[in-house]
């Protein structure tokens, strides 16, 4: 039977402009009934997703050459505390779009707001710790990731909910597609297992906490996971690969 799917477009956050303020200004224009935040890659390389949002692991550092985040392997709650916000120098995008927000009058800003990051398989395979390991090669030590990121994300969710706006919050997984392969050699249980603990902060704060891929991934295994929205990309069959 035919079947009619209302899709709400919207962005996944990477933009190819430069200006904070000029991204903003368009996106407030042409996405009004979901307005996103801009990641800025092409003005900064520490815009690029992993960077962005994986430096606020203490101790992180990015080699922009092989692309590969290093990092401490600190799990403690302390380490779990320094989940927040990314900082603006890293996401002009996100502090200029909260600026304009807050400045607007109330009735002038959209109902929903959509913030991202990326999810933890994703986060993971691009980390390395002194010893050359993964977190994905420790189910506990992939979801304490998982945890961080989601407190990453609910720090976005209440930035939005301050303004009175409900938060969209979108966990960008394109290693969804890779899971129980050999580049992301886990589980499907131990990825959801981790997905879950990204998800359930943003969801505990009635805010919509959603997983964005871009390949087509195994979409039943994924809602195991139990995301409150899924994200896909428009073009290339995609739509297909959903229903």
């Amino acid at each position: 039977a035919d079947i009619h799917i209302p899709l709400l477009p919207s962005g996944v956050g990477s933009v190819s402009g430069t200006d904070p303020a000029e991204a903003v200004s368009q996106i407030l224009e042409r996405y009004w009934r979901l307005p996103f935040w801009p990641q800025l890659p092409n003005r900064d390389p520490h815009e690029m997703m992993i960077p962005q949002f994986g430096l606020s692991l203490p101790g992180a550092s990015w080699d922009a050459d092989a692309k590969i985040l290093q990092w401490s392997g600190d799990t403690s709650d302390a380490a779990l505390d320094a989940a927040g916000l990314p900082l603006p120098d890293r996401a002009a995008g996100l502090h200029e779009f909260l600026a304009r927000l807050e400045a607007m009058p109330a009735d002038d800003r959209a109902a929903i707001a959509k913030g991202q990051l990326p999810g933890p398989l994703t986060l993971s395979m691009a980390m390395r710790d002194a010893n050359g390991h993964h977190p994905h090669e420790d189910p506990e030590t992939l979801i304490w990731l998982g945890a961080f990121l989601g407190r990453m994300g609910a720090a976005q969710a209440q930035a939005f909910q301050r303004l009175g706006m409900k938060a969209c919050i979108l966990f960008d997984e394109p290693a969804l597609a890779y899971v129980d392969e050999p580049s992301l050699p886990i589980s499907w249980r131990d990825a959801n297992d981790a997905l879950r603990a990204a998800l359930e902060p943003v969801q505990q704060l009635g805010a919509i906490a959603g997983l964005h891929c871009c390949q087509p991934p195994d979409w039943t295994r994924a809602l195991q996971s139990r995301p409150s929205m899924i994200h896909f990309d428009a073009t290339e069959g995609r739509v297909d690969d959903v229903v």
